[in-house]
């Protein structure tokens, strides 16, 4: 019987254990309004030479309300890869979250502020 109770306390500190790893994210959800910035250029021109800093933003419209995100990154190659690929991929229309901490953090001071590009998530239609 000892060995049945101190398995079975085992295993529930070992689900609680678990449990608290494994939280769900919470995300803001979004749907691009209007992308603008400099990379756009860059992009249509296909030579990322043209720019010393190229720029990108996206308007997003939340249920909490209209938004401008300002893409900020350190562009090493990396980063601006980074850039370069959210770009590419978003368009006037695409579905975007925004895990709540980084969104919140963002923007705790208004409808405008700065965000790594790895920190958008753009779902695939």
């Amino acid at each position: 019987m000892k060995g049945l109770q101190k398995a079975f306390g085992t295993g529930l500190v070992l689900l609680t254990l678990a449990s608290c790893g494994f939280k769900n994210k919470e995300y803001v959800t979004g749907i691009v309004t209007q992308e603008a910035g400099t990379l756009m250029q860059v992009l249509e021109s296909e030579d990322s030479t043209k720019f010393y800093n190229p720029s990108y933003s996206l308007q997003i419209q939340t249920p909490k309300g209209l938004y401008k995100v300002l893409m900020a990154e350190k562009l090493d190659s990396k980063s601006f890869d980074s850039l370069k690929e959210l770009a590419q991929t978003t368009k006037q229309g695409s579905v975007v979250r925004i895990e709540k901490k980084y969104f919140d953090k963002c923007f705790n001071e208004g409808t405008v502020g700065y965000l790594s590009p790895k920190k958008v998530l753009v779902d695939k239609e």
